[in-house]
C-alpha cells in the first residue's frame, strides 16, 4: 500500500463507473486520503489547494464530512505527524481500512457479500480464542 489514491480512483472508475457515484461516503474518504497523502509527503501547497478546491465543496452541508476534513487539515499544524492527536489518520491502518471499504463496495456492487467466508471465519475464530483465554486455563 503506497497511498496511490488517484490511481485507485481512476481504476475504480474504469472498472465500475457508478461505484463512487453510488457510494459518496467512500468517494469522500478516498479524496480525504489523497489530502492526507499530500500532507504526509509535505506537499503543503497542494494539500491546501486540494482541500479548498475539492474537499471543502464536497463537505459543504455535511457535518460529518466537515469534521473529518477539519481533523485531516489539523495535521498541517504538526511537523511530526505522530505527535498529532489525529495521527491515526496518517497510519497504514487507515489505508488498510479504506482498501477494505473499497473491496467491500466492489463485492457488494457485484451482488456478493462484503466479507469473504474466510474473513468471517477468521473473525469468529479470533473471537472464540479470546473468549476461551478468559475462561479456560490452558497447560
Amino acid at each position: 500500500m503506497k497511498g496511490q489514491i488517484e490511481e485507485a480512483i481512476d481504476m475504480i472508475n474504469v472498472s465500475n463507473p457508478s461505484l463512487l457515484q453510488q457510494n459518496q461516503s467512500l468517494f469522500f474518504n478516498l479524496r480525504l486520503q489523497r489530502l492526507i497523502e499530500y500532507i504526509k509527503e509535505n506537499r503543503i501547497s497542494e494539500a491546501l489547494g486540494y482541500g479548498q478546491e475539492v474537499l471543502a465543496p464536497a463537505a459543504q452541508g455535511n457535518k460529518e464530512y466537515l469534521g473529518e476534513l477539519e481533523k485531516a487539515m489539523s495535521l498541517l499544524a504538526f511537523n511530526d505527524l505522530s505527535a498529532s492527536p489525529v495521527s491515526h489518520l496518517a497510519s497504514i491502518s487507515r489505508l488498510q481500512q479504506i482498501a477494505s471499504e473499497v473491496n467491500a463496495a466492489i463485492l457488494t456492487s457485484h451482488g456478493q457479500p462484503p466479507n469473504s467466508k474466510l474473513q468471517v471465519f477468521m473473525k469468529l475464530l479470533s473471537w472464540t480464542q479470546r473468549k476461551l483465554e478468559n475462561t479456560v486455563e490452558f497447560p
